[in-house]
């Protein structure tokens, strides 16, 4: 079994916007001489224990077939730059038309129309939103 994760644990802003996820191709490769099962850590980095949310630049991930698309807004702490991910994420009609018809990117709709609470949850801090990214990881994993 190959385990892995290549979503960024380090601040994003030292990332591009496109993040390609190494795990898929390094399965691919061991693949073709090895049976070898496939894992991931579901888009969620493994993170040292007590870091939070403190310094957390909002922002509004879209997961493609073998990369991540990081909508990043450098004001931190302030709510409204989820919106304006959202909204930025959105306007690029080519990578959205092609996103995973999810519940995450339903979440992603509705902040991009200005509401930061979606199913009861609000989407202000990092938490909810790695659930967002989570659940268009599993929608894609399992129609691969």
């Amino acid at each position: 079994m190959l385990i892995s994760n290549s979503f960024p644990k380090d601040s994003l802003k030292d990332y591009p916007e496109i993040v390609t996820m190494g795990e898929v191709a390094l399965h691919r490769s061991v693949s073709k001489d090895w049976k070898v099962g496939y894992g991931d850590y579901m888009s969620v980095a493994k993170r040292p224990k007590g870091s939070g949310s403190n310094g957390w630049y909002p922002h509004v991930d879209l997961v493609e077939l073998e990369s991540w698309r990081i909508k990043l807004d450098l004001t931190k702490d302030d709510p409204q730059g989820s919106v304006r991910s959202a909204t930025a994420l959105m306007a690029e009609t080519g990578p959205w038309e092609g996103r995973a018809h999810c519940w995450g990117t339903q979440v992603i709709e509705a902040v991009r129309g200005g509401s930061l609470k979606f199913d009861g949850t609000t989407f202000t801090v990092p938490g909810p939103w790695l659930s967002v990214r989570a659940n268009q990881h599993l929608a894609r994993m399992a129609r691969r």
